[in-house]
């Protein structure tokens, strides 16, 4: 999942591709994989009422410079200035443009830290493009080969969240960018749904009995195994001292996505580290997802209430289309990694820089019976997951449903208690 886009190829062919033939030969060129039909989207019975997008921002400079060598701050990171009078911000019960909304965003308004007049933790020019490459091919799928949204700018079919960070912003503005190009709007606006930090329910947050249990995985052999790995891959004969000590303070996950950033903004790498070891790593990153989050109380308190929000939604897909149709979070790593492992539909995987997961939902007309199926989302590819408890990837709602009540906490703050 961490392999360099095709960018001038990319763009090229999907600037050309405008209905379903077309979106096919798209697909067969590039090599990329859209999802193959499958018994539930070939019945006429059947019919599309809601899909939900969890996507992680696309890629971005490190988010802090502590012991950070001087070089790094000096490659020229790529970032724009980002401004969009049609992009609306809400947040607090208020209605604010985000060209005034960006302010509040210091990584945007102070002066640059990183070469490329970038702050930290900022996306870059590649990550604007993996967002708005993902807002393509979603649009071929909804729009041109299911033909369940509108080929014009509608807000009334959707509602996008993200949490409150310059990169997830920009991060689900480009996707519908991609998905809605400028000959496909007017003066509609954009509006994203922001909510305070305190309230934000699509990371985890502090909770002590969880970190308590995370201090005990963290003791396993295992564990102490892996990271020991980790420290391996930045050898003292190759690395600077201070190179050396940057490198061996980060955690495991966060090593991985600064060594990404890295490798996909065509950046060089630490010396004696090579592109396959950065993906090595990283799958070291997602066994250590795997240990944290298929531990039932971790995911519980983790990441449950924001599986609430989505059940909720699930629940607006009724006896018929839901409204609105399309819903979208924009998150992180820890948003998406929690999801796809106490799920059990993508054990051991970092989440990439600009992967997503997709949630459809799918009617039968006689019965009124629900089903689901999941997506994941990354290096230009959708793939078909399927949750452990079903026969297949399409499934019955209800398997999904229990599974996100088992999930869900009924008192969040007392079973945080040690």
């Amino acid at each position: 999942y961490y392999r360099l886009p095709m960018f001038h190829t990319a763009r090229s062919f999907l600037a050309r591709a405008s209905n379903p033939v077309k979106a096919t030969l798209l697909v067969s060129a590039l090599g990329y994989t859209l999802a193959s039909d499958t018994p539930v989207e070939d019945d006429p019975n059947y019919e599309l009422i809601q899909v939900q997008l969890i996507s992680r921002h696309g890629l971005r400079t490190p988010q802090s410079e502590g012991r950070m060598p001087a070089r790094y701050k000096d490659f020229d990171w790529k970032c724009v200035e980002r401004n969009d009078h049609q992009l609306l911000i809400s947040k607090d019960s208020s209605v604010i443009p985000f060209d005034h909304y960006k302010h509040g965003f210091e990584n945007l308004t102070a002066p640059p830290v990183f070469g490329g007049k970038c702050g930290l933790a900022q996306l870059t020019h590649v990550g604007d493009y993996q967002a708005e490459t993902l807002g393509k091919f979603l649009r071929l799928r909804y729009v041109d080969k299911l033909r369940v949204m509108k080929e014009y700018f509608d807000p009334e079919e959707l509602f996008v969240r993200s949490t409150d960070t310059s990169r997830t912003i920009w991060t689900a503005r480009q996707i519908w960018k991609g998905f809605y190009p400028d000959n496909t709007r007017k003066d509609d606006k954009l509006l994203i749904h922001v909510l305070n930090r305190l309230e934000e329910n699509m990371y985890p947050r502090s909770c002590p009995r969880v970190t308590k249990l995370k201090e005990e995985i963290s003791k396993s052999q295992e564990v102490l195994l892996r990271r020991q790995l980790v420290k391996n891959f930045f050898n003292e004969e190759h690395l600077e001292e201070d190179e050396l000590k940057y490198w061996r303070t980060r955690n495991t996950m966060g090593a991985c996505n600064n060594l990404s950033s890295l490798h996909l903004n065509q950046l060089p790498l630490p010396k004696g580290i090579s592109g396959k070891e950065v993906e090595d790593l990283c799958e070291l990153s997602g066994r250590l997802y795997s240990d944290i989050y298929t531990h039932e109380v971790i995911s519980r308190l983790g990441i449950g209430r924001f599986l609430g929000d989505i059940r909720k939604r699930l629940d607006e897909a009724g006896d018929g289309r839901a409204k609105p149709f399309f819903i979208h979070y924009s998150g992180h790593d820890n948003t998406l990694g929690p999801l796809l492992n106490s799920l059990t539909i993508g054990n051991k995987q970092h989440p990439a820089m600009g992967s997503a997961i997709i949630l459809e939902v799918w009617r039968n007309k006689e019965s009124g019976e629900k089903y689901f199926q999941f997506f994941y989302y990354a290096d230009e590819k959708f793939n078909r997951c399927k949750m452990e408890k079903c026969n297949g990837p399409v499934c019955e709602m209800k398997k999904l449903t229990d599974r996100i009540e088992e999930l869900t906490p009924v008192d969040y703050d007392k079973e945080c208690e040690l």
